[in-house]
């Protein structure tokens, strides 16, 4: 008798957030800032920023050991 109802409540925890998170994508894809939005190509994205990006150095940081570039 517990299997089934086991079966039953995992259907539901994988197909709530499945929904909810369309919904909340589709939200997003709306969304923007100034020029940017989601899904751009990279090319958009040169076009929509003025400027040459810049990359510093990779240091690492002690903190957690990895390396980190700005």
């Amino acid at each position: 008798m517990r299997l089934p109802i086991a079966a039953a409540f995992a259907v539901l925890a994988f197909a709530a957030p499945a929904a909810a998170d369309q919904h909340n994508f589709a939200f997003m894809k709306k969304e923007t800032i100034g020029p940017l939005k989601l899904d751009m190509t990279e090319a958009d994205v040169a076009k929509a920023v003025p400027g040459k990006p810049a990359k510093a150095r990779e240091q690492k940081w002690e903190a957690d050991g990895l390396y980190h570039q700005k």
